[in-house]
């Protein structure tokens, strides 16, 4: 076990960046610190004022020294100040006024919410099961498919959890097994895609241009406009994605009055709110979806 703080120097509020509909494998614990699964380890996160205190089952992240890495995967290198200038410049170029004053207070009110930086594996098939589904459905669903794999069992601090499986595990699974754990028309779609993917391909768009990473990824059985921009923003870097869900066909039509196809929507999205779109989705995202559940 590895235990230890991190300063924060920069804006960072742990709540709101696990609570924003990106990650599907925190969990909140009753202290208030979080208890996730990353890269094979089980991190515990507490934040407290300005320093972030960490237990780890591993020494490295992302083949990271630990530290390094958890700075990583949480994007605490991303200067928000400019994302959020450029995002307001960008309304106001088009004339959106109000809205730029919308989306400036929106940043203020949910400072320090920032984008992981997670796996493109796992990505892929956590947002297959999320199709149309409930987020502690997802939940469910994504622990009962690890434990498909008796040995990814892993144990930590008094903790058992589950890694991720493998393609190679996948691979190994029939489209009743797959059946067997509610995924639903799911399982059609993970049961082709463990068997086209091609993760070198999967791995190597982080450097690709959007349209290359989009174009690969809806070669993918089940991967529509929303999966893929989920899986381009949560894990391959790509920050103009503009992912389109129930919420954000609301925040856009509130905004923008625009409406119809989830490519229309996220086209849309991605011109108004410029490079970095997938910010801008992920604060409105959490704005509106606490003013409709009246959340503090």
């Amino acid at each position: 076990m590895k235990s230890f703080i991190i300063n924060l120097d920069v804006p960072f509020n742990l709540d709101h960046t696990m609570d924003c509909g990106q990650t599907f494998r925190w969990n909140k614990l009753k202290d208030g610190s979080w208890l996730g699964v990353v890269d094979g380890a089980l991190l515990i996160l507490k934040q407290e004022n300005s320093e972030l205190h960490v237990k780890s089952s591993a020494e490295n992240l992302f083949g990271m020294e630990l530290d390094e890495g958890i700075r990583y995967y949480l994007g605490l290198n991303d200067d928000l100040d400019t994302i959020k200038d450029n995002i307001v410049e960008n309304l106001k170029l088009y004339g959106f006024y109000e809205q730029s004053v919308l989306t400036d207070k929106v940043f203020d009110l949910y400072r320090g919410l920032r984008i992981l930086r997670q796996d493109p594996w796992e990505m892929l098939i956590e947002y297959l099961i999320s199709a149309r589904n409930n987020i502690p459905s997802i939940k469910r669903t994504i622990e009962k498919l690890c434990r498909l794999f008796p040995e990814n069992k892993r144990q930590f601090d008094g903790i058992e959890y589950y890694v991720f499986p493998t393609l190679k595990q996948l691979k190994k699974l029939s489209l009743r097994e797959l059946e067997s754990i509610n995924l639903a028309f799911r399982a059609n779609w993970i049961y082709d895609t463990v068997r086209s993917v091609d993760l070198e391909k999967l791995y190597s768009l982080k450097g690709r241009s959007f349209n290359d990473k989009l174009e690969y990824l809806l070669t993918l059985k089940g991967v529509g406009y929303k999966i893929a921009s989920c899986v381009m923003l949560f894990s391959l870097e790509e920050f103009s994605a503009f992912p389109v869900d129930v919420w954000i066909e609301r925040v856009m039509f509130n905004l923008f009055n625009v409406k119809g196809s989830t490519k229309r929507v996220m086209e849309t999205g991605r011109k108004y709110f410029g490079a970095f779109a997938g910010y801008a989705q992920e604060y409105l995202f959490k704005y509106f979806r606490t003013l409709q559940k009246g959340d503090k």
